[in-house]
């Protein structure tokens, strides 16, 4: 196969994981984090990399419960990511606790924006994402995407775009690329 950075069966060295702490919303609802978890971890395994989960078995704990700051229409609105992301923290500090240090915040939460998912990557924080409750079961490794610094893959006419894990706007979004997965491994969340 050449070098062309689109290979979709590109292994990356070195055994890394993708290292998530999980929280849940007080106004989550469902259970797609259940088929998000087995979606990126089906997917990762398929490219050589693992995902570390706190908590570790991805289950909904009190420890990990966070009550969002939410408006009238009972949705988190921007001015409130970072009371949010603060309340976060105050639970689990990853960016701060030994062994722990350097995972992706991930929270489940119902909130006002016009997709099923949002990377924050603004103020005083890393980027951390959060998924909405009525998200495909691609949605938290599209977002992990974003906050390794990877962008949109939307032009239809790119070698297997439509089936990306970073197409914005349906498909299956099950392929991974090589030129995406040497970007994404580089992520302060990956080790």
């Amino acid at each position: 196969m050449g070098s062309s950075g689109w290979e979709t069966d590109y292994i990356v060295p070195g055994g890394l994981e993708v290292r998530l702490t999980l929280f849940w919303g007080d106004n989550y609802f469902g259970a797609i984090h259940k088929d998000c978890i087995a979606t990126m971890r089906k997917m990762l395994a398929e490219h050589g990399m693992k995902l570390s989960l706190i908590p570790a078995n991805g289950e909904m704990t009190d420890q990990f419960a966070v009550k969002v700051p939410v408006k009238e229409d009972g949705l988190l609105h921007p001015d409130g990511y970072n009371e949010l992301r603060n309340r976060c923290a105050a639970k689990f500090d990853d960016q701060a606790v030994e062994p722990h240090k350097q995972r992706l915040p991930v929270i489940f939460c119902n909130f006002k924006y016009t997709a099923n998912g949002l990377t924050v990557d603004a103020g005083p924080w890393l980027p951390w994402c959060m998924v909405g409750p009525t998200s495909d079961s691609v949605t938290m490794l599209h977002e992990t995407g974003h906050a390794s610094g990877l962008g949109h893959l939307t032009t239809s006419s790119q070698a297997g775009a439509k089936q990306n894990f970073m197409f914005d706007g349906g498909g299956d979004r099950s392929l991974m690329h090589k030129a995406q997965l040497q970007k994404f491994a580089q992520a302060y969340f990956i080790k």
